[in-house]
C-alpha cells in the first residue's frame, strides 16, 4: 500500500514500514496525529492509495479537482464528469 499527499508531483510513499511501526506503537500507547505517516517533501499527512504508485495522472486529476473546489468554495459550482472506461477481457 502506498500513501500520497495532495501535491501531485511529490513522491508516493510505501506505507508498509509505517504501518508496522504504528502497530507497535499502538501496543505501547494511544496513537496521536504526530504518529501518522507524512510526505517526505512537505510534511503533510499522507492519504492511503489503493493502487500502485504508477498511475500518477489519477492523483493529479484529483488534486486539480480539489484545488478547483477549494478556490470556488463560496460560489455555486457544478462539476460535469466525462470519462472513458477501458475494458480488457
Amino acid at each position: 500500500m502506498y500513501g500520497s499527499c495532495q501535491t501531485p508531483d511529490h513522491p508516493h510513499v510505501d506505507l508498509r514500514a509505517a504501518a508496522r511501526l504504528m502497530v507497535g506503537l499502538e501496543q505501547e500507547r494511544e496513537l496521536t496525529e504526530a504518529d501518522l505517516p507524512r510526505c517526505t517533501t512537505c510534511g503533510e499527512v499522507l492519504t492511503p492509495l489503493m493502487f500502485a504508485p504508477k498511475p500518477q495522472r489519477h492523483s493529479q486529476q484529483v488534486a486539480g479537482l480539489n484545488k478547483l473546489v477549494r478556490a470556488h468554495a463560496d460560489q455555486p459550482l457544478a462539476v460535469l464528469e466525462l470519462g472513458l472506461v477501458i475494458r480488457t477481457h
